[in-house]
């Protein structure tokens, strides 16, 4: 018949020949979907350390500007630091560096009481002031600050010295006053568990502490201390990384930080 096309039972013997020469075995196909797999988590885990190094470096620029900020605040106003409100004071209306208290939701999450902080005329970015790391949220909406100063650094209080340590520790109230900036924290990244005020208190008489530094970036947090300079510090012990534990006589990373936070008077 015109126009039919024959195929003899040999042509189709030889095209299902091919056929099977090109087509996977269930155990290929298992092979190629397990290598996938192995190349997807390599690639998950470089970009996670990629985030967290990115997410590093921005901590401790945020750090930078605010350090910057403390030292013009200090130019401005005949080398005295500006002030750090602790917990005696009501946290949105006291003049502190800062305002907001970051364990009551409302505040935490209104991003205009940073306009009312001594500092933001220096640091007007409200990014600034928040750790890309933090994953401190209320019904989802980020806490606006990261990041605390110092107890020693001229706070303000009802108990005067006695309310940061009792009285064996210097505090500092001029920029002047401050016998080695390069070795005295000023702004540090705050465990969110015990975020609150702007003030971070380190008690330098007793292994007491009831706020801990933040380790998001690898164990890692950020400082920034007198002279304008600030580090990266790889935190060891695992209370610290967990933001638990308040007594600390056997924490190295207490240790650390009550050298670098003040001296006997």
């Amino acid at each position: 018949m015109r126009g039919v096309i024959q195929i003899t039972a040999s042509e189709i013997t030889a095209v299902k020949r091919k056929s099977n020469y090109f087509a996977f075995t269930l155990v290929e196909l298992l092979v190629v979907i397990a290598i996938i797999g192995i190349l997807a988590a390599m690639l998950l885990s470089v970009l996670s350390k990629a985030r967290i190094k990115t997410q590093a470096i921005q901590c401790l620029n945020n750090e930078k500007h605010l350090q910057l900020a403390w030292l013009m605040y200090s130019d401005d106003n005949s080398a005295i630091l500006v002030e750090d409100a602790g917990w005696d004071f009501d946290s949105a209306t006291t003049p502190s560096w800062t305002r907001g208290d970051m364990s009551n939701a409302p505040q935490a999450t209104n991003g205009s009481l940073l306009e009312l902080g001594e500092l933001w005329p220096y640091a007007k970015s409200p990014g600034t002031y928040k750790c890309p790391g933090d994953p401190l949220k209320y019904n989802n909406v980020p806490s606006i600050r990261s990041y605390a100063m110092s107890g020693h650094m001229n706070p303000i209080s009802d108990h005067a010295d006695e309310f940061i340590t009792y009285g064996a520790y210097k505090l500092y109230r001029k920029e002047n006053g401050i016998e080695t900036p390069s070795s005295r924290w000023i702004f540090i990244d705050e465990n969110f568990r015990s975020m609150d005020v702007g003030m971070f208190v380190l008690f330098c008489d007793a292994p007491v502490w009831s706020y801990w530094p933040a380790a998001y970036h690898n164990r890692c947090g950020s400082l920034s201390f007198g002279d304008g300079h600030v580090e990266a510090r790889k935190w060891e012990d695992a209370r610290t990384i967990a933001g638990s534990g308040s007594l600390a006589f056997d924490n190295p990373d207490y240790w650390w930080l009550k050298e670098r936070t003040s001296s006997p008077k």
